[in-house]
């Protein structure tokens, strides 16, 4: 959660994440849940994501359980749109990431 005051930077994220694929320990992102604030960024956020050399990448907006929609709103928050999501998985394949249904 990048609104954890404990989380560590996307760059240092990004760093491990790259350490563990050179070291054949990773090789998808699960980028879930995408919000709405990548939208129009979707190729910005899959160059930098494909940098680290992922092969794979689980991606999906919000599962809305019972009474998290209306907190969202609340908060002004949104998941991604399907057209956002479809970007997002459309440019993964044109840079060579498979995405993928693991969960």
């Amino acid at each position: 959660n990048t609104n954890t005051a404990s989380a560590p930077l996307p760059e240092k994220r990004l760093s491990a994440l790259k350490d563990l694929i050179n070291s054949k320990i990773a090789e998808y992102v699960m980028g879930e849940p995408l919000m709405s604030d990548i939208e129009n960024r979707e190729r910005e956020y899959i160059e930098t994501i494909a940098a680290t050399g992922i092969e794979y990448l689980e991606a999906g907006g919000v599962n809305y359980r019972p009474m998290l929609h209306s907190r969202m709103k609340k908060m002004h928050l949104r998941s991604i749109s399907n057209e956002g999501l479809a970007i997002v998985i459309n440019e993964a394949k044109k840079m060579g990431i498979r995405p993928t249904g693991m969960f």
